[in-house]
Parts: structure tokens; C-alpha cells; sequence
């Protein structure tokens, strides 16, 4: 099938072109990654941040490197090859053809057949030359070059047919990184959906590199929604320990929780020899329900402690507030933030006991608060080129994003422990249950964008364009809805206190041109 598409509009200078982007029956090719070397900033910090500093080469120059050879009569490498034909030849290309074998030398008569090999055989040559069909092969470029498309394969006379570079569902199909005097024609870029959940699908990355696209086309596929975190386990073991039992003089020691030692059951005591009893820990106040104070036994008369005080619960958390962010390896999603924990309970008071013949048991321990759940993942993004400190001019270009995908709902929070009993004792005394854990935020809904930069403004067909909502030539899909906020912890006992919702996250949007 052959897809025409006509360009007009975007800017009174750019002629009216008819471009066919598909050809019947491709032959499809089974590629490799191939990155290439070159002094440039990429892999350091400045390439996440954006402050690399700028090389002195610009989109105008022409594209690759010096032949190593006299340059042909009548090839004039300042314009695209279909304008000068004379450029077309074995000493400005490395040829590249769906029937050709990576291990012969690039020629016209012997071209190799993955764009990958090309860029490993190019040493001097200024220009890689693409004839129609499917190259499925994740290229990365970071030396100067002319990358054409639009070549018949028979002849390798120009066609004006693309031939169309597939990535994966995990990498982009074109990546230029740290290069300068990049130049592309006549190409189609196009990635699948992502098939993993929070996966962005993006076609082209351009970072910290000098490029000029011409009557190319970038297609993303959809991505993924964001992960939803599951509920927290529940607390095991599901009861504190037992307080101090009573020894033979009356006494029982304060006892801790093991799994949270802030909570600690009160000690008890006997008049009038002592020594006197305590109060649970933590001191919780307002204590929860009012009588549940944790004070020990009065030593005046002789009588049991307090219950101990629920802990509090703990604070949802907060969904993502910014859409992520895009840095040297492409596109992260912001996810939601986890909920706060509970706080532990107060432990029981411990009793008194008025003569040496009754031994109290020590308060019991409170239980401890329950973890709050985890943030929900960003949902992932489809995007057809993303653009990082690299100036780029855009020429009769078009860029097609699918649906984005939702952001992930945040964890429920945890159960909290109930809180232990008393030591051995004739009076039911315990420490306070746990408060329960907060929910986890949600995540960013993915983003659906033609064009997403940052730093520097692209120029499309001649005009800067930081940001607009539709353009000539961009479409977009749905962005992806926000995450939900994930459910408070469940309380444990009666009257305790469970945790606080999570907030949702941030919607996703969908735009043409996109500035970070």
C-alpha cells in the first residue's frame, strides 16, 4: 500500500510536497544495536541535568565528516543527495539494502544490510545511503553523518520512497547522542507499544547532539499505565507481646516491644515497701479513647494500671505533582510518594498491689503502627521525539503519539498490631493498638507528545516552537488519567485509629510541542 501525504501550511516558505512514507510488500530485516564512539559529553551528569556545554557545529552545516577521497564532479554535499545526484557514489556513502550482508564493504555493488553496520564502516564517509524497506534495528548515532533515505534498491536512483527503521518495545528506534552536523531525509521511525507496565513507547531521542530531520516521519506506539502497588502484608505477629508477670516480691519489670521498643508496658509495684509502679510509653496525648491514659496504679491504695492509648494513624501520601521527567535515557514518570506509618500504642500502666500476698502483672506493650503503602507508578508515555539541549531544525517532518498510559493506584496501608496484654495478674490491662498506616499516593498520568523538549526550543519549518497544544503535521493520542490514591490502613481493634487516604496523582496531558 502507498500512503501519500501532503504538507502545506506550516510555513509560506515550505513548498507543497507529496511524500509516500510506505511501499507495498516491505521486506522486513532482523537488526542489531550498534553504538558508535565519539569524545562527547554523553554519559555524564551534564546530559541528565542539560548543561552540557553546546558544540560549534549547527543543523546548516552539512551532514558527516571530509571523503577521504576527491569528492565526485557535480555532488554537492550542502544538499539533500536526490538534488545532487552526483553524490551518489561509493566515495561520500555507505549503502545499506535489505539484501545485502553486514560483512561486505558498503558499496553500491556489495552494500551491507543493517543501518547499524553502516554506521560501524563509515571511518571518512560523510553519508549512509538507505534503499526502501524494513530495517528492524534500534540505532544509536553519535558521529557526524547524512543519513538518506529514499533510494530504489534495483538502481539506487532516488525514489522518494521511505524506508522505515522499526525500534522495540524497550528502545527508540533512532538515538542520536552528543553528535553534531547530524542529518536525516527521506526516513520513517516507528516503535511498537511498550509491553511493560509504566513503559514509555518512544520513537526518536535526540540528546545533547546538532541535527536536521528532512521529510522524515516519527510514530510512537501507546504506553503502558503506571503500576499499582499492592497492599501492605498484614502485621505479623499480629498482637504484642504480654507484659512483665509478677515475681514473688510483688514486682514485674517494664517490658518492650521487641518489634517497635519505643512502646514499652509500665512496671508494677506494691506498698509500702515499692518500689512504685509506671506508666506505659510513648506518652500519647489526647489519648485515645480518654480513659486510656497508660498511668500506672495509684501506690496509696492498690490498683491496676491504665490500657494504654491507639497510636495515630499515619498521613496519606501525596501524589505525584509533576508530570517526570526527561533525561539521557528517556522518559520517567513521576510516581506517587508512600504513606506515613502509624505510630506505635502506648503501653499499659502497671499495677499496685496494697500487701505482699497479690503480685501484678507489668502493662502490656502497645502495638505497632502499621507501614504506610506505597506510591503508585507514572503511567507511561507515548511520545514521537523527545529532545534534550540539542538544537534541532525540523524540516516537512511529521510526528504521530499514541494513548498514554493511566497512573498506578498507591498501596492500602498497613493493619497496625494490636497491643499486648498484661503479665500474669488477675486484671485485664493492655497497651494500645497501633495506628494504621497511610495510603500511597497515586502516579502521573503518562503524556501523549509529538514533540517533548528541553532546554532548547526545536525550529519547525522555520519558526521556534516552545510549546503549542495542536500543529500542521503532530497528532496525538489520550493522555493518561491520574493515579488514585490508595486506601487507609484497616484498623485492628475496636475505636483504634486507622491511617489517612492517599492523594491522587497528576493528569497526564497531550500536546504537539511540549517544553519541560
Amino acid at each position: 500500500m502507498t500512503l501519500d501525504i501532503s504538507h502545506q501550511g506550516r510555513n509560506a516558505k515550505v513548498p507543497h510536497v507529496a511524500v509516500r512514507f510506505f511501499k507495498s510488500a516491505p521486506v522486513l530485516l532482523v537488526g542489531i544495536v550498534t553504538v558508535i564512539t565519539a569524545p562527547s559529553c554523553v554519559g555524564s551528569d551534564c546530559a541528565d541535568t542539560g548543561t552540557c556545554a553546546p558544540s560549534n557545529a549547527t543543523p546548516e552545516s552539512p551532514d558527516g565528516g571530509t571523503p577521504s577521497t576527491a569528492i565526485p564532479d557535480g555532488c554537492d554535499l550542502s544538499v539533500t543527495p536526490d538534488k545532487a545526484p552526483a553524490c551518489i557514489s561509493d566515495e561520500i556513502a555507505i549503502f545499506v539494502s535489505p539484501t545485502g550482508d553486514d560483512t561486505n564493504d558498503g558499496t553500491k555493488a556489495r552494500p551491507v544490510r543493517t543501518i547499524g553496520a553502516a554506521l560501524s564502516k563509515l571511518q571518512a564517509k560523510p553519508r549512509i545511503y538507505v534503499c526502501d524497506g524494513t530495517y528492524r534495528e534500534a540505532i544509536t548515532v553519535t558521529v557526524p553523518v547524512g543519513l538518506h533515505g529514499g533510494f530504489s534498491c534495483s538502481d539506487w536512483t532516488p525514489n522518494g520512497v521511505h524506508p522505515k527503521v522499526e525500534g522495540t518495545t524497550d528502545k527508540p528506534a533512532l538515538v542520536v547522542s552528543g553528535a553534531s552536523g547530524v542529518v536525516i531525509t527521506d526516513l520513517d521511525f516507528e516503535t511498537p507499544p511498550a509491553d511493560a507496565r509504566g513503559a514509555s513507547s518512544i520513537a526518536g531521542l535526540i540528546v545533547t547532539s546538532n541535527v536536521r530531520l528532512q521529510r522524515t516521519l516519527f510514530k510512537a506506539g501507546a504506553g503502558q499505565p503506571g503500576v499499582d502497588a499492592p497492599p501492605k502484608d498484614t502485621f505479623q505477629p499480629a498482637t504484642a507481646p504480654k507484659g512483665g508477670d509478677g515475681e514473688p516480691d510483688g514486682y514485674a519489670p517494664a517490658l518492650a516491644n521487641p518489634m517497635c521498643p519505643t512502646s514499652v508496658g509500665g512496671a508494677s509495684g506494691k506498698v509500702p515497701n515499692g518500689p512504685f509502679a509506671t506508666g506505659g510509653k510513648p506518652l500519647i496525648s489526647p489519648a485515645v479513647p480518654p480513659m486510656n491514659t497508660g498511668a500506672p496504679g495509684t501506690n496509696q491504695i492498690g490498683e491496676p494500671g491504665h490500657d494504654g492509648s491507639h497510636g495515630n494513624g499515619g498521613a496519606g501520601g501525596s501524589g505525584a505533582t509533576s508530570l517526570g521527567l526527561l533525561g539521557k535515557n528517556g522518559w520517567l514518570p513521576e510516581a506517587g510518594q508512600s504513606g506515613g506509618a502509624g505510630s506505635p500504642g502506648q503501653g499499659g500502666g502497671g499495677g499496685t498491689s496494697p500487701d505482699l500476698g497479690f503480685y501484678p502483672g507489668g502493662g502490656g506493650p502497645g502495638g505497632c503502627g502499621g507501614a504506610g503503602g506505597a506510591g503508585g507508578g507514572g503511567g507511561g508515555a507515548s511520545v514521537a521525539l523527545a529532545v534534550l539541549d540539542s538544537p534541532l531544525v525540523i524540516e516537512q517532518s511529521f510526528f504521530m503519539a499514541g494513548s498514554a498510559g493511566r497512573g498506578g493506584t498507591g498501596g492500602q496501608g498497613q493493619i497496625a498490631q494490636r497491643g499486648g496484654p498484661t503479665g500474669d495478674c488477675l486484671e485485664e490491662l493492655k497497651g494500645g493498638t497501633g495506628g494504621a498506616g497511610g495510603g500511597g499516593g497515586g502516579g502521573a498520568g503518562g503524556i501523549s507528545v509529538g514533540i517533548l523538549w528541553k532546554v532548547r526550543t526545536p525550529l519547525i519549518d522555520g519558526r521556534s516552537t516552545p510549546g503549542t497544544a495542536t500543529l500542521d503535521g503532530i497528532s496525538v493520542g489520550a493522555p493518561g488519567d491520574a493515579g488514585k490514591g490508595g486506601a487507609s490502613g484497616p484498623t485492628a481493634t475496636t475505636g483504634s485509629v486507622s491511617g489517612a487516604t492517599g492523594l491522587d496523582g497528576k493528569s497526564g496531558v497531550a500536546q504537539a510541542v511540549l517544553g519541560l
